[in-house]
């Protein structure tokens, strides 16, 4: 089993660097706070993939259009890259973990779901 986990471990920190996704404060809370208002929205598990998605959309505009705010370009690289591709594909797996993560708690500490 430990074995395994070191594996799942690895794959991840590769999928990460591949991807070369750079956390800052300000992208980490925006994060934390989309994912806890899309679990707290959710209203059953079937929304799920829905909530990410449109989660995972939000995140990467917000972002782009923040870069736009502090006099740079639009800090989204072009949806014909393969790194654009990487970077949402891993943003929205994180969402459907995080959003699945706190519906989970909501339905727990609520009784329903």
């Amino acid at each position: 089993m430990d074995a395994l986990l070191h594996q799942i471990v690895a794959h991840g920190g590769g999928f990460l660097a591949l991807a070369q996704i750079r956390f800052d404060a300000g992208s980490l809370v925006l994060a934390v706070a989309l994912a806890v208002i899309g679990g707290a929205m959710m209203r059953d598990w079937k929304a799920l993939d829905a909530t990410a998605r449109d989660a995972a959309l939000a995140y990467m505009l917000t972002l782009g259009v923040l870069s736009l705010t502090t006099g740079g370009d639009f800090g989204m690289p072009t949806p014909l890259s393969l790194g654009f591709w990487l970077k949402l594909m891993l943003v929205f797996v994180g969402y459907e973990v995080a959003i699945a993560g706190v519906f989970f708690v909501k339905t727990v500490l609520g009784g329903r779901g």
